[in-house]
Protein backbone atom coordinates (compact mmCIF):
# COMPACT_ATOMS: atom_id res chain seq x y z
CA UNK A 1 0.00 0.00 0.00
CA UNK A 2 1.09 3.69 -0.18
CA UNK A 3 1.83 3.44 3.51
CA UNK A 4 4.44 0.44 3.24
CA UNK A 5 7.72 2.02 2.80
CA UNK A 6 8.87 -1.83 1.52
CA UNK A 7 6.61 -2.32 -1.21
CA UNK A 8 6.93 0.97 -2.78
CA UNK A 9 10.91 0.71 -3.07
CA UNK A 10 12.02 -2.56 -3.59
CA UNK A 11 12.00 -5.16 -6.50
CA UNK A 12 11.18 -3.25 -9.28
CA UNK A 13 12.73 -2.82 -12.51
CA UNK A 14 12.79 -1.40 -15.91
CA UNK A 15 9.14 -0.25 -16.94
CA UNK A 16 7.59 -1.02 -13.41
CA UNK A 17 10.17 1.78 -12.47
CA UNK A 18 8.67 4.53 -14.56
CA UNK A 19 5.06 3.31 -13.89
CA UNK A 20 6.44 3.78 -10.07
CA UNK A 21 7.87 7.20 -10.74
CA UNK A 22 5.23 8.58 -12.56
CA UNK A 23 2.46 7.61 -10.14
CA UNK A 24 4.40 9.25 -7.94
CA UNK A 25 6.04 12.39 -9.93
CA UNK A 26 3.50 12.84 -12.40
CA UNK A 27 -0.01 12.94 -11.90
CA UNK A 28 -2.08 13.94 -14.67
CA UNK A 29 -4.59 15.64 -12.10
CA UNK A 30 -1.77 16.63 -9.29
CA UNK A 31 -4.72 18.15 -7.59
CA UNK A 32 -6.51 14.92 -6.95
CA UNK A 33 -4.09 14.61 -4.04
CA UNK A 34 -3.75 16.39 -1.15
CA UNK A 35 0.15 15.37 -0.56
CA UNK A 36 2.97 13.04 -1.49
CA UNK A 37 5.01 10.60 0.58
CA UNK A 38 8.46 9.78 -1.05
CA UNK A 39 10.15 6.74 0.70
CA UNK A 40 13.72 6.41 -0.50
CA UNK A 41 13.00 7.10 -4.06
CA UNK A 42 14.49 8.03 -6.85
CA UNK A 43 14.21 11.29 -7.49
CA UNK A 44 17.39 11.62 -10.71
CA UNK A 45 17.32 8.86 -12.74
CA UNK A 46 20.97 9.81 -14.48
CA UNK A 47 22.53 10.10 -11.48
CA UNK A 48 21.14 7.05 -9.86
CA UNK A 49 22.16 5.01 -12.85
CA UNK A 50 25.74 6.33 -12.55
CA UNK A 51 25.58 5.61 -9.23
CA UNK A 52 24.89 1.62 -9.68
CA UNK A 53 27.90 1.91 -12.59
CA UNK A 54 30.27 3.14 -9.71
CA UNK A 55 29.47 0.58 -7.34
CA UNK A 56 29.57 -2.11 -9.64
CA UNK A 57 29.79 -2.33 -13.52
CA UNK A 58 27.88 -4.74 -13.85
CA UNK A 59 24.93 -3.07 -12.32
CA UNK A 60 25.78 -0.70 -14.75
CA UNK A 61 25.33 -2.87 -17.65
CA UNK A 62 22.18 -3.92 -16.02
CA UNK A 63 20.60 -0.74 -15.49
CA UNK A 64 21.24 0.48 -18.62
CA UNK A 65 19.47 -2.57 -20.36
CA UNK A 66 16.87 -2.01 -17.91
CA UNK A 67 16.00 1.31 -17.36
CA UNK A 68 18.35 3.64 -20.13
CA UNK A 69 21.63 5.07 -20.86
CA UNK A 70 22.24 8.13 -19.21
CA UNK A 71 24.13 9.58 -22.34
CA UNK A 72 22.19 8.80 -24.81
CA UNK A 73 18.45 9.01 -23.06
CA UNK A 74 19.48 11.76 -21.00
CA UNK A 75 16.90 14.14 -21.95
CA UNK A 76 13.92 11.17 -21.41
CA UNK A 77 15.34 10.41 -17.88
CA UNK A 78 15.85 13.92 -17.41
CA UNK A 79 11.79 13.70 -18.12
CA UNK A 80 10.68 11.57 -15.89
CA UNK A 81 13.11 12.62 -12.84
CA UNK A 82 11.05 14.57 -10.34
CA UNK A 83 14.25 16.70 -9.23
CA UNK A 84 13.68 18.60 -12.10
CA UNK A 85 9.61 18.76 -12.23
CA UNK A 86 9.24 20.13 -8.77
CA UNK A 87 7.82 23.76 -10.07
CA UNK A 88 4.81 21.25 -10.99
CA UNK A 89 4.33 19.92 -7.12
CA UNK A 90 1.50 21.57 -5.96
CA UNK A 91 0.89 19.47 -2.71
CA UNK A 92 2.93 18.95 0.90
CA UNK A 93 5.18 16.41 -0.06
CA UNK A 94 6.83 14.26 2.71
CA UNK A 95 10.27 13.11 1.90
CA UNK A 96 11.63 10.11 3.96
CA UNK A 97 15.21 8.53 3.24
CA UNK A 98 17.69 6.49 5.34
CA UNK A 99 20.88 8.36 5.79
CA UNK A 100 22.58 4.81 4.84
CA UNK A 101 20.89 4.01 1.98
CA UNK A 102 23.39 2.18 -0.74
CA UNK A 103 20.54 1.69 -3.41
CA UNK A 104 19.43 5.34 -3.57
CA UNK A 105 21.74 7.36 -2.46
CA UNK A 106 20.88 10.37 0.38
CA UNK A 107 22.21 12.46 -2.39
CA UNK A 108 18.98 11.78 -3.90
CA UNK A 109 16.69 13.08 -0.90
CA UNK A 110 19.08 16.50 -0.44
CA UNK A 111 19.07 17.21 -4.09
CA UNK A 112 15.20 16.69 -4.00
CA UNK A 113 15.33 19.14 -0.81
CA UNK A 114 17.35 21.47 -2.86
CA UNK A 115 15.55 21.76 -5.39
CA UNK A 116 11.93 22.77 -3.51
CA UNK A 117 13.39 24.82 -1.43
CA UNK A 118 14.68 26.84 -4.84
CA UNK A 119 11.45 26.28 -6.03
CA UNK A 120 9.63 27.78 -2.23
CA UNK A 121 7.49 24.09 -2.22
CA UNK A 122 6.28 22.96 1.32
CA UNK A 123 7.98 19.82 2.06
CA UNK A 124 9.12 18.01 5.63
CA UNK A 125 11.98 16.01 5.37
CA UNK A 126 12.68 12.44 7.79
CA UNK A 127 16.29 11.52 7.48
CA UNK A 128 17.14 8.70 9.84
CA UNK A 129 20.95 7.31 10.33
CA UNK A 130 21.51 3.57 10.72
CA UNK A 131 18.95 3.13 7.92
CA UNK A 132 19.26 1.29 4.60
CA UNK A 133 16.87 1.11 2.07
CA UNK A 134 13.63 1.48 4.22
CA UNK A 135 12.67 2.33 7.75
CA UNK A 136 14.05 -0.74 9.60
CA UNK A 137 14.80 0.12 12.95
CA UNK A 138 12.05 -0.44 15.59
CA UNK A 139 12.93 3.31 17.48
CA UNK A 140 13.11 4.77 13.63
CA UNK A 141 10.06 3.43 12.40
CA UNK A 142 8.13 4.69 15.58
CA UNK A 143 9.22 7.82 14.99
CA UNK A 144 8.66 7.76 11.65
CA UNK A 145 5.09 7.34 12.22
CA UNK A 146 4.61 9.88 14.62
CA UNK A 147 6.09 12.16 11.82
CA UNK A 148 3.60 10.48 9.22
CA UNK A 149 1.04 10.74 11.82
CA UNK A 150 1.62 14.69 12.52
CA UNK A 151 2.14 15.43 8.72
CA UNK A 152 -1.15 13.69 7.89
CA UNK A 153 -2.68 15.56 10.57
CA UNK A 154 -1.25 18.94 9.46
CA UNK A 155 -2.06 18.53 5.98
CA UNK A 156 -5.76 16.32 5.79
CA UNK A 157 -7.12 16.81 9.44
CA UNK A 158 -10.06 14.56 10.38
CA UNK A 159 -12.79 17.73 9.43
CA UNK A 160 -11.16 18.57 6.28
Amino acid sequence: GPWNCRSETGGDHGRQFRRLLNFDGFDPHPRSLLLRYRCGRVTNWIDIIKHGGALNPTGFAFNVDRISDPVKDAEALRAISPVFHVDRIQSPLLIVHGRDDDVVPYDQAKDLVEALDKAGKSYEMVAKFNEPHGIYNYKNRIDFYKQVEAFLTKHMPADY
